[in-house]
């Protein structure tokens, strides 16, 4: 079963305005002086159920607050992906309905999700914002830079932009 290290409510760094980030455990990239090693170990942490969501939503709530931003570890390995799966959907129709969108990271790049159909499907009908590949030291940005990542190899996607690439690799998604 997925777990979480923590929520963050307030969050102003992952994403665009006043966020709430989840942060997933569990990681098997281990990237070299990763930032958050301390979440490689997916035994840590809670265990993500229907609670969590209800917590999510009363602090995405806050009119405050932008929307999701999730992050780990790896949110999209094998044992996170099947809790994304499941709740992901109704919080993105909760924060849709009040004009709020979510944001996910990633270690896998876009030729590694576009080989997986339903994660590719997945990716492109539940996140606004795609922010793609796994750190690496040599090409870490600048502490001060303004960007949303980590290393200069790492790709931010909006939902139509993801959506344009995943057709270089097959047929469009079908969604729902």
């Amino acid at each position: 079963m997925a777990k979480y290290v923590n929520i963050t409510n307030g969050d102003m760094v992952n994403g665009e305005g006043i966020r709430v980030t989840l942060w997933f455990a569990g990681c098997e990239f281990r990237c070299e002086n990763c930032h958050n090693s301390q979440l490689w170990d997916k035994e840590n942490g809670i265990e993500f159920d229907y609670s969590t969501v209800e917590d999510l939503q009363e602090m995405l709530s806050d009119e405050s607050i932008s929307g999701l931003s999730i992050l780990g570890g790896e949110p999209l390995t094998e044992y996170n992906r099947k809790a994304l799966y499941i709740f992901l959907p109704e919080l993105y129709t909760f924060l849709h309905k009040r004009g709020k969108n979510v944001w996910l990271w990633t270690g896998y790049n876009i030729e590694e999700i576009a080989k997986d159909p339903i994660l590719k499907c997945f990716l492109s009908h539940y996140v606004d914002v795609l922010i793609a590949g796994r750190y690496i030291d040599s090409l870490q940005m600048p502490v001060d830079s303004d960007s949303y990542f980590g290393s200069s190899n790492q790709k931010l996607f909006t939902k139509e932009q993801f959506r344009k690439e995943m057709i270089k690799y097959e047929e469009e998604c079908q969604t729902a």
